[in-house]
């Protein structure tokens, strides 16, 4: 009983077998030992280890890649079953073709891993004699094996397997119940202990597996896959083949990377992480201008070499990104914009642009100061009916006085600013104030001043200088402002 626990127990835990054999040594012989185990109409006995008889088996196996295998396989014992009034006993041999699915294939588990599981499927035959059977007979056969290999060496392995075999006939127990009964036909099981030698035949200088009659690189260990090259960084492009041996790289690039897949390998690629054009070393050209981004000053407008990938719209020479007036034709010293009356002063900054003026007054002329006076005296000056816009004769002098400044001042523009106090209706003075301002631009006009030069507006209450509160403020801001503009 502690036998047939142990081997139930071992078999649930390791579950399998398998052949050991790898790229280095590509052939693996192996002896096996263990018992055949019946399912059929008479019982089932797998893995439950009840009625044990002993079973021997041999395999050979040949390395096809890292994921497979072809196998063959024998195994010889004997099976029996007491059931009822029914029972059986046959000696039975197998011999099986396979191709065995490695786990160990560098993609599931390491390909020199400790544990190395595999399941197989394949085709067989089958030879079985006994008390029912008056001769030896022969029967076709679908095994599939499951196992797991523990590799002490690159040499040497322990496994421990099961093949199961599913038969093309319902005579072995000498029961036929081939009308599809619940067990239309026998089965049974090898379940096995085995020890596994891997080799390799011919000459191997280089000791990778490969005869040297077949390897390319007999002299560097390498892989059945590269022909027996090394491949050092695994891109299938062998070493000496490979103008990057230490980087992941394609077959059509000569074994090189291209991080930013462009097609320029990254060994060639000025900008190896952004994707480019072959012409420009592999660096973009957003543009399409032909000059490659990074020597682009304007890598997002299609411009000429002469300006670095810029263009100039205005043709001044000077490219529109250093240009404070893309579109108006200007000079270096403006920063590329005009300087319309040549006070120094660009056009885009001069509140005078046509008109010479200065810096302290934004590129204006200086008002001259005895015509500030003249304003300033017509805004204490300008006397109106009382709550009405009709000038009074008395003031007509301090506007002539201003038309004789406008006409001698041709670069002089006026703004005319009617206030009022706050007695009174809101709207009303604010009507007031607009007729009042109106009033002193007519008369102006009368005067021969170009209404172009001349605006007006009213204010109303709305822009005291003084306190409404006492008689003397209210005087105050009832007044007409004249703004010298330019």
């Amino acid at each position: 009983m502690k036998i047939k626990l142990l081997v139930a127990v071992t078999i649930c835990f390791i579950s399998i077998a398998g052949f050991a054999q790898n790229k280095k040594h590509q052939n693996s012989i192996g002896l096996q030992f263990g018992t055949k185990e019946y399912a059929g109409d008479i019982g089932y006995q797998l893995y439950k280890f009840e009625n044990l008889h002993a079973a021997f088996g041999a395999t050979y196996s040949r390395y096809i890649n890292r994921s497979f295998d072809a196998t063959f396989g024998f195994s010889y014992g004997q099976m029996s079953e007491y059931k009822d009034y029914r029972n059986f006993r046959t000696n039975l041999g197998d011999f099986k073709l396979q191709a065995k699915y490695k786990l160990n294939n560098g993609y599931i588990l390491k390909e020199d891993a400790f544990f190395a599981p595999f399941v197989s499927l394949g085709i067989g035959n089958s030879f079985y004699s006994g008390n029912h059977a008056d001769r030896t007979v022969l029967k076709f056969g679908f095994p599939l094996s499951w196992g797991a290999n523990l590799n002490f060496s690159e040499r040497f392995s322990v496994s421990l397997s099961s093949a199961f075999t599913t038969m093309i006939d319902d005579k072995m127990d000498g029961v036929d119940n081939s009308n599809f009964s619940d067990n239309w036909v026998d089965r049974f099981m090898f379940t096995s202990i085995g020890a596994h030698y891997n080799f390799s035949t011919g000459k191997d200088t280089d000791g990778d597996g490969i005869k040297d009659k077949d390897d390319e690189c007999p002299e560097e260990a390498g892989t059945i896959e590269n022909g027996g090259c090394p491949d050092a960084d695994g891109d299938g492009v062998v070493d000496k083949l490979d103008a990057c041996p230490t980087a992941i790289g394609t077959a059509a690039l000569g074994g090189c990377p291209d991080t930013d897949g462009d097609g320029v390998a990254d060994k060639d690629d000025t900008c190896p992480g952004v994707k480019g054009l072959a012409n420009l070393g592999g660096c973009p050209d957003s543009d399409g201008d032909g000059i490659a981004d990074k020597d682009d000053a304007c890598p997002n407008v299609t411009g000429v070499p002469e300006f670095n990938g810029c263009i100039d719209t205005d043709k001044d020479g000077i490219a529109d990104h250093e240009d404070t007036c893309p579109n108006i034709a200007g000079s270096k010293e403006m920063n590329g914009c005009p300087d319309t009356d040549n006070d120094g002063i660009a056009d885009n900054l001069d509140k005078c642009p046509t008109v010479a003026g200065i810096a302290a007054n934004k590129g204006c002329p200086e008002i001259k100061k005895e015509d500030a006076k003249v304003m300033e005296m017509a805004m204490k000056g300008l006397f109106f009916e009382s709550g009405s816009a009709k000038i009074k004769a008395s003031s007509l002098k301090v506007l002539d006085n201003i038309a004789n400044v406008m006409t001698a001042n041709k670069s002089y523009n006026l703004m005319i600013e009617g206030h009022t106090d706050s007695q009174g209706n809101v709207d009303k003075n604010l009507a007031l104030s607009k007729d009042r301002a109106k009033a002193a631009k007519d008369y102006l006009i009368s005067k021969g001043i170009d209404a172009s030069r001349l605006n007006s507006e009213g204010y109303g209450i709305t822009k005291p200088v003084a306190d409404n509160k006492t008689a003397a403020g209210r005087a105050q801001n009832r007044r007409v402002e004249f703004n010298i503009k330019f």
